[in-house]
């Protein structure tokens, strides 16, 4: 069939002039994707994924991953492949819209059209390689003279603007999470040494607006499913690479599942956006206490839908997780995983009180209720135990570094900061430490924004930033909000002392490990 549709292309080459190149390339690319459509629907699917390059079909085959129903893994976020009963119809009419990219090499070939009642739209690329057009995506082209940098479990491909963000000591971090999270999901030593040969190729780009350009979703990053890639506009993207872990412990699983679970354990261990994950968590527990954002309100895809929006869904997502992985440990949050994963209309039909029933059961509750009252108590008894960040200060710490303005003492787990300012200046300003060789001659894209050009970065790792209103503990080499606490979520005397025009904040020694103040490796900013 190809080998027919070039030779009609190379016979009207001798009948037409130069105006028809166009028209002929497109057709070209059109022909492609008629013929890798029909051969799917023929069930010749072994010979329809041949027609996608090489490098797509290498990496959507990587770490085991499968998606039931789903054929062509690489595919699989297409509609004639999620829906092939339904789409049949089309395949012989596929392109609503063609859009020439880089004169003829690339055309996106867009199907839109009503299926069901719905608006239906897919973009394929067709990409001409030497005499062929081929199957691709976006990255594929986009990147292919990117620079690429490589550690232990990642293949970066950088857009050139960002080389100055990937230094040594954000590829480390990168890396130990990667390692930590394959021993924690229990991953096995053969896929452990897959990770390690094979890589997560990651596309670093420049701006949130080329994932729109790429996916048609203007967002920070995601897990593409298909490719197994992670295309992100920061580095690193730990939710969407915990994505790609948990597809990749669960081998085979359904394309959806109740986003409560889904987006929940990515949360749970990856945080969100440049958000570590206990700082969310915390965030979660508030937004659950307060019923700005109750369990009930998020069990459904569409009720899920309605917080997403405005990221509060996700916080509160990432408490049930924990709760159920402490309460069913981890073995069996993939059970209860699994059984809310289906096909796109099973899930979204499921209501409120069939998933609360289901949930219910799986825990060992009698009902909702029950399961509630215990995940009350456990926030209450465990989760507030672990919050990162509390207003006040504690009694007979030991000093670890003062100065004109601050002192910082270590009690026990915590980190005491006090910052005493004037009372004609106001209550605002930064406190940096943990100078890192690694960092020398880099920047963060964390500091950039939080700094605007006001001051050079200078290596420092962390940072804790205050004013009236919250104050908050970053790592600027890693590009993370660790720890957060924000006054008009949980107000308290204990933060602003009006009386000596100080703020008193302390944070889990953890979240900083062995890297705190001390003498010579401090700088304070008045901003």
């Amino acid at each position: 069939m190809r080998q027919f549709a070039i030779a009609l292309c190379l016979i009207a080459g001798f009948l037409t002039g130069p105006a028809a190149e166009q028209s002929r390339a497109d057709s070209r690319g059109i022909e492609t994707l008629e013929e890798y459509l029909d051969l799917l629907y023929s069930g010749n699917v072994e010979s329809a994924a041949m027609l996608w390059i090489e490098p797509v079909q290498e990496r959507g085959a990587r770490f085991g991953i499968t998606y039931t129903g789903i054929p062509i893994k690489h595919d699989c976020n297409s509609p004639f492949l999620r829906h092939m009963t339904l789409m049949r119809e089309f395949i012989y009419s596929p392109i609503s819209r063609v859009k020439s990219r880089r004169k003829g090499t690339l055309y996106d070939l867009t199907f839109e059209k009503v299926v069901d009642q719905q608006v239906i739209k897919h973009t394929y690329y067709a990409w001409r390689l030497g005499d062929y057009y081929w199957l691709a995506y976006p990255q594929d082209f986009n990147a292919q003279d990117w620079p690429v940098v490589e550690s232990d479990y990642f293949r970066i491909h950088v857009h050139p603007d960002n080389q100055k963000f990937l230094n040594q000591c954000v590829l480390d971090e990168a890396d130990r999470f990667i390692a930590a999270m394959l021993d924690t999901l229990d991953m096995g030593e053969a896929l452990k040494t897959e990770f390690a040969q094979e890589k997560i190729e990651y596309f670093f780009v420049d701006t949130d607006s080329t994932i729109e350009d790429w996916t048609g979703y203007l967002t920070k990053g995601m897990f593409d499913l298909p490719t197994n890639d992670i295309l992100s506009s920061v580095f690193p993207h730990y939710h969407e690479i915990t994505h790609l872990l948990v597809n990749a412990k669960l081998h085979d699983l359904p394309l959806y599942t109740l986003p409560i679970l889904r987006e929940g354990i990515a949360v749970r261990y990856g945080g969100r956006w440049g958000k570590n994950a206990a700082a969310l968590i915390d965030l979660g527990v508030f937004l659950q206490r307060e019923q700005i954002v109750p369990f009930d309100s998020i069990l459904t895809m569409n009720g899920f839908a309605n917080f997403a929006g405005a990221d509060i869904g996700y916080p509160v997502a990432g408490v049930f997780s924990y709760y159920l992985v402490d309460k069913l440990g981890l073995d069996g949050y993939w059970k209860l995983y699994r059984s809310f994963s289906n096909e796109f209309n099973i899930v979204n039909s499921m209501s409120v009180p069939q998933i609360q029933q289901q949930f219910a059961d799986q825990c060992g509750f009698g009902s909702w209720a029950d399961l509630t009252a215990d995940l009350d108590n456990y926030l209450s008894n465990t989760l507030a135990r672990q919050a990162v960040a509390l207003p006040g200060g504690s009694e007979g710490g030991k000093e670890l570094v003062s100065g004109e303005d601050f002192t910082v003492s270590n009690h026990g787990d915590w980190l005491d900061f006090t910052f005493t300012l004037p009372e004609s200046d106001s209550l605002t300003g930064t406190l940096l430490w943990g100078m890192d060789s690694r960092l020398a001659n880099s920047a963060s894209t964390l500091f950039d924004e939080h700094f605007g050009g006001k001051m050079p970065f200078g290596g420092y790792r962390y940072g804790v930033r205050f004013d009236r209103n919250e104050a908050g503990l970053y790592d600027y080499g890693t590009n993370q909000l660790m720890a957060k606490y924000i006054w008009g979520i949980t107000p308290s005397e204990k933060y602003v002392d009006e009386k000596t025009h100080s703020i008193h904040i302390r944070f889990k020694r953890s979240v900083v490990g062995d890297v705190v103040p001390k003498d010579g490796d401090c700088y304070r900013l008045p901003f």
